[in-house]
C-alpha cells in the first residue's frame, strides 16, 4: 500500500489545529504519516495537538524562516512514498480522498495528482466564495498563469529529492516557482483527479492586502525568470494573467 505523508505547518494556529488533524484522521486511508511542523506556537496550539499525540507520527516544534522553510523541514522528515501539504484552517472534502489518490499511484509511472478546491468563507464554511478548478494540465497552459492549487497536489517524495523543495526566500510565491519547476521545467507525470479535494479557507498568505500583492507579481515574475530566464517577455504576461484569470473563479457556481 502506498504511504502518504501528510504534513501540516502551524503557527499560534488554536483556532483550527483540531480541525485540521480530524480531517486527515477521519480519512478511510489509514496507511498515513502525520507530520506536524510548529512554528514554536505561544498561544495553546501545542496543547491541542499532544491531545492527539498517539496519531502524530512526527511533531517539530521549533523556530523557523516562514511558512515554505518549515514545509521544507516537513519534506525532509516524511517517510512516505507520497506527500501532502495540508495547511491548517483547510479540510478535505470527503473521507475517501487519500483512497482515491493511492489508487492513482498504483500506476508507477505518475509521479503526482491533483484535483480541484473550492475557497470558503474564513468564518462559515458552508459557503463557497470562490471555485478553483485545474482541469488536465498541458504546457501551454503555464504561460497563462496556470498551476494546480498545492494543498490537492500529491507528489511522490522521490519527486522532491530529484526536483528540489521549495525556494523559501520566496515567501508568498515559492508554491507557483515548484509548480512551474515541476511541470514546466522538469515535465514531471501527473495525473488530473476531476473532483473537490480540499476546501480552504479564505486570507491566505499572499491575499492579505496591496502591498503583498505587489510582492506576489514581483515573486510570480522571479519564479518564471529562474527557470526559463530567456523568456522574459513571456514571464510578464504569464505573470498578468495569473492575476486576471482568478476573477471568474469568484462567479463559478458548484452544483448541489
Amino acid at each position: 500500500m502506498v504511504k502518504i505523508s501528510v504534513i501540516t505547518v502551524v503557527y499560534n494556529g488554536e483556532d483550527h489545529i483540531e480541525e485540521a488533524i480530524k480531517t486527515v484522521l477521519s480519512q478511510t486511508y489509514k496507511n498515513i504519516e502525520l507530520i506536524i511542523i510548529d512554528g514554536k506556537s505561544t498561544d495553546n496550539t501545542l496543547g491541542i495537538i499532544a491531545k492527539y499525540k498517539s496519531k502524530i507520527d512526527i511533531l517539530l516544534s521549533e523556530k523557523d524562516k516562514g511558512i515554505f522553510d518549515a514545509m521544507n523541514k516537513g519534506i525532509d522528515l516524511a517517510t512516505g512514498d507520497v506527500i501532502v501539504f495540508h495547511n491548517v484552517g483547510d479540510f478535505y472534502t470527503n473521507h475517501d480522498v487519500f483512497s482515491k489518490v493511492a489508487a492513482v499511484f498504483e500506476d508507477k509511472k505518475i509521479d503526482g495528482c491533483y484535483g480541484d478546491a473550492l475557497f470558503v468563507d474564513k468564518k462559515q464554511s458552508s459557503r463557497v466564495v470562490r471555485v478553483w478548478k485545474s482541469g488536465q494540465y498541458n504546457s501551454r497552459k503555464l504561460v497563462f498563469g496556470w498551476m494546480p492549487q498545492h494543498q490537492t497536489f500529491f507528489a511522490r517524495r522521490e519527486v522532491y529529492k530529484k526536483n528540489g523543495k521549495f525556494k523559501y526566500k520566496l515567501s508568498i510565491s515559492a508554491d507557483y516557482e515548484m509548480m512551474l519547476r515541476f511541470f514546466g521545467k522538469r515535465k514531471i507525470s501527473t495525473y488530473y483527479i476531476p473532483e473537490f479535494l480540499v476546501k480552504l479557507r479564505v486570507g491566505g498568505n499572499s491575499n492579505r492586502n496591496f502591498a503583498t500583492y505587489f510582492v506576489s507579481l514581483k515573486q510570480d515574475y522571479l519564479s518564471w525568470t529562474s527557470n526559463w530566464p530567456a523568456k522574459r517577455a513571456v514571464s510578464i504576461f504569464s505573470v498578468i494573467y495569473k492575476k486576471v484569470h482568478k476573477i471568474p473563479q469568484f462567479f463559478t457556481r458548484v452544483k448541489k
